[in-house]
């Protein structure tokens, strides 16, 4: 049997007890630290196993302690300085940083940022030894400072943790050194080994994305700050994105709170890099980019007078910012498509009237009594004016034209003394009350029956008065109607509906980049000097025309509206 075999132990009944510590040999035990983490490695021989694995510790009660918790767990790992523990707790920092940045708080772990320093400051030893080779010792010194640079770059994400970071004078200076080096290594005397340089970019990354984070706590930058300038330096000279963008943010956060009557870090830019800055403007389709350096030139000419001269002075930059502000106050904004509604094709309906009425109008009782006092054939022709029009082609059959009439005045005449026009005389008279109107005899093609109609009228929607209707016979012509036949081939029952045209839409909301856009104009607007008049004057015609498209800009925008 083996050295490392277990031999089981028999109770009085017959099975098998579990072995204890007192039957189990004394055999070292190399775990490692997967196996403490519980991933199970591949079956191994003998007791080559986890510790979750030995018989002994299958059967512990369930509300047994495990030891420490995680993170002091990953403290001490660091304080041991063995270089598997320290990397074992800064892969486990950065997943918490990663996925719960908010069990690591700096102001509750006092001790964290003292102790993960010196992983920072080692570095100091050999970024300058970059220039060449490196020994295996520097590329784990130098992984282990961008891991730990990574994860207060993580934690930089909260603002309790930056301020706390920023108040650190060792890393403040480290953030510095690598500045100065990324400017070194720019040069031709000192650049940067080949195969070093996506390490170092790395490393230069995790720094500005820090210096970013903690900028607004040290500004306002003074006239000559290091800081400021290493980043001027390395604007200049990159054509990263991530670090100019970054770079641009810290930068406008360094003139926060920056006064004109004194001397400041914005006295060290010249016309090269303000020109560089503006033509990010040309930029259009990098969103990010443009919000970045309108936010700087904001910050740049807050204090006015000078820096607003010294920005628009230059001809260049003069014409770029005229030409590119308009554009970008709508600068993703839906603005109204006016060319929909010229390239629709209005095609007008047929104006088609509905069919007239079957019947004459109800007579308003004033109206009524009104032509009740006349007498026939008076009554007879202005009852007629009131309730019928000339039309071309309508018609009125004659029994019902004389019926309609009789019943509306045989009652009130047997009440009187007064006689009601005989049924052939009023027949004969519509011609006379409305001309054009005749007495025909008509065959129904259908029923072959004959039928007696007055043509050249048709019922009027709402009875005029006797004056208008007067009027109305003397200086209207006949209505054009259409035909039983015409109505029923049109399928028309009411008037002509003009043609949908397109909606005209006016947006409701401004992009980051018009808002930014309208901030930068307001404020150059507030100052009084005569180049920043010519500015409004040569750009308030455009942006005019685009607040009459994008209403909203018309808020943002009032300051520089009402000015010049």
């Amino acid at each position: 049997m083996s050295s490392h075999s277990v031999t089981p132990v028999i109770n009085a009944e017959g099975e098998t007890a579990i072995p204890s510590l007192k039957t189990l040999p004394a055999t070292q035990l190399n775990i490692s630290r997967d196996q403490t983490n519980g991933i199970t490695a591949k079956p191994v021989a003998g007791l080559q196993q986890s510790l979750g694995s030995l018989p002994i510790f299958n059967h512990l009660p369930v509300n047994s302690k495990i030891g420490v918790d995680d993170l002091t767990r990953m403290k001490m790992a660091l304080l041991s300085g063995i270089d598997e523990e320290v990397k074992f707790a800064l892969k486990r920092y950065l997943r918490y940083s990663i996925n719960a940045s908010y069990v690591i708080k700096l102001n509750e772990n006092l001790d964290l940022l003292p102790i993960i320093m010196p992983l920072i400051t080692a570095c100091r030893e050999y970024i300058p030894q970059l220039v060449g080779p490196i020994s295996n010792q520097a590329f784990e010194a130098l992984q282990k400072g961008s891991i730990t640079m990574l994860l207060l770059r993580n934690l930089a994400q909260d603002s309790e943790n930056t301020s706390i970071l920023a108040t650190d004078m060792e890393l403040k200076s480290f953030i510095l050194f690598v500045l100065e080096w990324a400017n070194t290594f720019n040069s031709k005397d000192s650049a940067i080994y080949q195969s070093h340089t996506s390490s170092f970019n790395e490393l230069l990354i995790y720094t500005l994305d820090l210096m970013e984070a903690i900028s607004s706590y040290i500004a306002p930058a003074k006239k000559d700050d290091l800081y400021f300038q290493n980043l001027c330096l390395i604007f200049r000279d990159t054509k990263d994105r991530y670090c100019v963008i970054s770079i641009l943010r810290s930068l406008s956060r360094l003139l926060v709170r920056s006064k004109s009557d004194q001397k400041s870090a914005a006295d060290n830019l010249d016309d090269s890099l303000l020109n560089k800055i503006v033509h990010n403007l040309l930029i259009d389709r990098d969103e990010e980019l443009i919000i970045a350096s309108l936010d700087f030139l904001y910050q740049y000419i807050l204090p006015g007078h000078q820096r607003i001269k010294t920005l628009l002075s230059h001809k260049e930059r003069y014409d770029i910012l005229v030409s590119t502000l308009p554009v970008l106050l709508t600068y993703h904004v839906s603005t109204p498509d006016y060319h929909a509604l010229s390239n629709t094709n209005i095609k007008l309906i047929q104006r088609v009237k509905p069919q007239p009425p079957a019947h004459a109008p109800e007579l308003p009782m004033p109206l009524l009594k009104e032509l009740f006092e006349l007498n026939e054939p008076m009554r007879a022709t202005s009852w007629l004016r009131c309730c019928f029009e000339r039309s071309l082609n309508g018609e009125v059959t004659q029994i019902l034209l004389w019926k309609t009439y009789e019943q509306t005045f045989s009652e009130q005449v047997k009440l009187t003394d007064r006689k009601l026009i005989t049924a052939v005389d009023f027949i004969k008279n519509v011609s006379n009350a409305l001309p054009g109107a005749s007495a025909l005899v008509v065959v129904d093609e259908a029923t072959s029956k004959k039928k007696f109609v007055i043509r050249g009228i048709q019922p009027r929607r709402k009875a005029l008065s006797i004056v208008e209707a007067n009027k109305d016979i003397d200086q209207s012509s006949p209505i054009q109607t259409e035909t039983p036949d015409e109505f029923e081939s049109n399928n028309t029952p009411s008037e002509a509906v003009q043609i949908c045209l397109p909606d005209i839409v006016f947006p409701e909301n401004l992009s980051d980049v018009s808002k930014a856009s309208a901030s930068f104009l307001s404020l150059v607007s507030n100052d009084s000097t005569e180049i920043v008049a010519q500015f409004i004057h040569d750009m308030k015609p455009l942006i005019l025309h685009q607040i009459a498209d994008v209403p909203p800009l018309n808020t943002v925008l009032l300051d520089f509206i009402h000015s010049g």
